[in-house]
This record gives C-alpha cells, structure tokens and sequence, in this order.
C-alpha cells in the first residue's frame, strides 16, 4: 500500500509534487540506455579516440564544411565525455532536460528538443514534452495527423524528416508559425515508433539554418529513439494501470453504470480544460497528459458501492447518500492497495490519480465530500474532473432525465460556478473549447447505454 502525499494537494503550481519510477520493475533500463548511448555520442564521431579525447564536429552552413576536417586545416577541438544521470524519480520532462543538456554539450546548436503523442481516437497530434524556456512557443498544441501533410507521410512511411529552413516551409501551418516566430530555423523529426505500433514524433530544433545534415542525423537517432522507448515505456505503464483497474472494475461489478463512451467524453474534456487553463497559467502538457490518461478512473471507488443504491432509478435517501459518498474514500483505499501491490507507489504524477480519486466531488464552497475542502484547497486536477464529468452527465441521457443541450448545460455548470459550487476558471476554460469538446461528443456518440 502506498499513501503518497497528503490528499487534497495540489499537483501544480508551487503545491506538493510526487514523481518518480524508483521502484518500478525494469524502470531503471530506458535511463541506463540512454546514459550509455549519451556516452557514446560524446566519444564518437566515426573513428576511435583515446579515452578522455573527443572530436566536436558541427557543420558550420555558412562554408558547408565539418570545423576540425584535417583536409580543410582546420583546428580540431576536444573535449571530455560526459555520462548523464538520469535519476528515475523525475518526470519525463526533467528526464527530457537532462538528456537535452547533455546533448548540447556536442551539438551546441541544438536549441530545442520536443515530443508529441498521437491519439488514434480522434486524430489528435499533441504537444506533451519540450525543452523550451519559451512557454507559449510549443505548448498546449494540437491538431489533426491527418491534415498535417508531411509528419502524416511520416507516420506511414517511418521515416524521419529534416526541414533546413522553417521560414520556406509551409508557414500557413500554425506549429510551423509557432516554430518560425520563436526564432526557430531549421528542425529534425523522427516517428516514435514500437513493434509497428505509432505513438507520436521526437522534434529536434535550431535557430540556425542548415543545421541538421546527414552525419548529424545519424547521431541524432539514437537519442530520438531512445527518447523515445522513454516516453513510450512510462505512458504504457500508466495505461497498464488503467487498464487492469477498469478491467477489475467490469469484473468486480458486472454491471455498467460507466460506459466506455462516457470515460471517453469526460477524460477529452478535462483535456481540453486543461489546455485552455494553460494559456493564463502554467500548466505543462505533461501534467493535462496525466489528467487526460487518469480521469477515468475518477468513480472506482463505486465497485463498492451495492447494486441497490448504485443503481436505483430514484433518488436516494439520506442513509443511502452517506454509503454512497463512500466511493470517494473506498476508491483512494483501493488504488493505494493496487499501487502498492504493482510497486508504482513512486510513478511520476500519481498525485494526480490520487487527487481525482478522492477529492472529484468537492465543492469550492467547502460543502462538498470527503474532506470539505474548499478553493485553492481542492487539486486543480479534481476541479477539472469534476467539471468534465458534470457537463457530460449533463448533455447525456440518464435513466431520469433525457440529454440536456449544449446551451443548458452549460448555463447549469455556470450557475453551479455562481454558487460557489464549481470552479469559475474551469468552466470558462470548457466553454472556450466549445468547438473541440463538440466534437469529442459527436466522435464518441452515445449509445443505448449512455
């Protein structure tokens, strides 16, 4: 069993931040590798050196010549090689940082490294990890694979990508423009890519022009793929998570008082929450990631919960609300158990599952349950969640009441927000993604089911 921090703590801004993947089974194998890869990149460049000796070659766009070329007579500069500690108790983003210091210790012109995630769902190409300083050059971005037209080749092909010039690609793309107007000049891609299965793209960037030629590239590579098995190897444990836990739930409950398409809706909506809160405050796309992978596991705690008050048509009485309100408590127990038992207790952002657990069905004015928290006390994440899932309540049909429309529903979550009930920046963060969370709704439709 594992307790993590204190429930009702906020994930971001300047509150308690649990992360790490110290106790997790073959964690430790994407760091080393990339360690000794990093290694590796330092201390070669095609021919073996002495040990402590290394050949910096850069091309140099102006004379379209490697500096240091005995042919050219030029001078060769040396340095030492570097090994890298990735420590396994940080986010992938700071796993991201120091991989990127390391690399510039060679490749100086290497300004700026990125990852995006594909959702195969919807369509969606995602920011999710970059080095920038520049916080609303890259972030909380997204837009359709399809209609991408090189990086959608790319997904098909395997194949990676270099751009010498961003100012004479396709600026009408608004990631180009983003790029472009941060003072990004030239751009290696590479497709992250598993036993045939596509995840999303490593994005390496540079101010200069001409900056990522052929034997660049290939010393790129490795990183890229490695950066890669990174990404891939944590996300793929935070699904295995999910997944056993809502499997469980099926199991456990034999009943379906969640669809598929309801968690579905709701996690897309906390998404896009988030992405809109992120544009007034710093939320990195990491941290909506891990909304959007845990916010479906928000009611687990209903798997205790009987049948007859589960799912009773009318409404509760006082006795059955008080068990009902339990799940809240019960569902925390249960996901400490099974972290616990999986050894996960340590996994980057587990605050964030936490959190959503226990504290979804807290109120801003302090009447809400378990813990009566009120404002700021109340995780960021819960707040989001809570929103997400009540405006999909909403627009659905329930065995009492048929699907609200839009226009309603959002007015009930605005009143709710006048209340002191929900969280006024939320529900204006959903209502300024009204377009996109339409969609979502007409991607995954309701069935007979909800």
């Amino acid at each position: 069993m594992c307790g993590g921090g204190r429930p009702g703590t906020d994930s971001v801004g300047g509150s308690d931040v649990r992360s790490g993947t110290g106790t997790m089974p073959g964690a430790l194998l994407p760091s080393v590798l990339l360690c000794i890869s990093i290694s590796l990149l330092q201390t070669s460049n095609g021919q073996r050196k002495k040990p402590g000796a290394e050949r910096m070659k850069t091309w140099d766009p102006a004379t379209r010549r490697v500096p240091g070329d005995p042919s050219k007579g030029a001078t060769t500069v040396f340095s030492q090689p570097k090994w890298v500690a990735i420590e396994d108790d940080t986010t992938l983003s700071h796993k991201l940082h120091s991989i990127h210091a390391a690399l510039r210790e060679r490749f100086r012109f290497v300004q700026h490294i990125s990852v995006a995630l594909y959702d195969a769902d919807t369509d969606d190409l995602k920011t999710f990890l970059d080095t920038s300083a520049n916080h609303a050059a890259l972030h909380a971005y997204h837009a359709k694979l399809s209609q991408s037209g090189s990086l959608e080749r790319m997904r098909q092909t395997r194949q990676s990508r270099v751009i010498h010039d961003l100012k004479e690609y396709d600026r009408v793309k608004p990631h180009t423009q983003r790029l472009v107007n941060a003072g990004y000049r030239s751009s290696f891609t590479y497709p992250i890519v598993l036993n045939d299965e596509f995840f999303g793209f490593v994005f390496f960037n540079s101010f200069r022009v001409h900056a990522f030629y052929p034997h660049v590239c290939a010393q790129l590579e490795p990183i890229a793929r490695l950066i890669g098995m990174i990404v891939v190897f944590e996300l793929r444990m935070v699904r295995n998570l999910v997944g056993v836990t809502r499997t469980t739930q099926q199991i456990v409950s034999r009943r379906h008082y969640e669809t598929g398409a309801h968690l579905d809706r709701m996690s897309r909506y906390a998404w896009l929450i988030s992405s809109e809160l992120s544009k007034t405050r710093f939320l990195s796309d990491e941290y909506a990631e891990h909304i959007f992978l845990f916010a479906p596991l928000h009611d687990v705690g209903k798997i205790a919960i009987p049948d007859e008050i589960l799912l009773k048509s009318t409404a509760l009485t006082l006795e059955e609300f008080e068990i009902m309100k339990t799940h809240t408590t019960k569902g925390l127990e249960m996901v400490d158990n099974m972290l616990g038992e999986l050894g996960l207790c340590e996994m980057p952002f587990i605050e964030v599952l936490r959190n959503i657990v226990i504290a979804h069905h807290e109120a801003v004015d302090g009447s809400g349950y378990p813990r009566g928290l009120r404002g700021e006390e109340i995780p960021l994440e819960a707040r989001i969640v809570t929103i997400a899932d009540i405006f999909d309540a909403l627009t659905s049909r329930r065995a009492y009441k048929p699907a609200w429309s839009i226009e309603r529903s959002v007015q009930r979550l605005r009143d709710l927000a006048d209340a002191g009930k929900l969280d006024a920046a939320c529900v204006d963060a959903l209502v300024k993604a009204l377009p996109q969370i339409i969609a979502v709704k007409e991607r995954f439709p309701e069935s007979q089911f909800g």
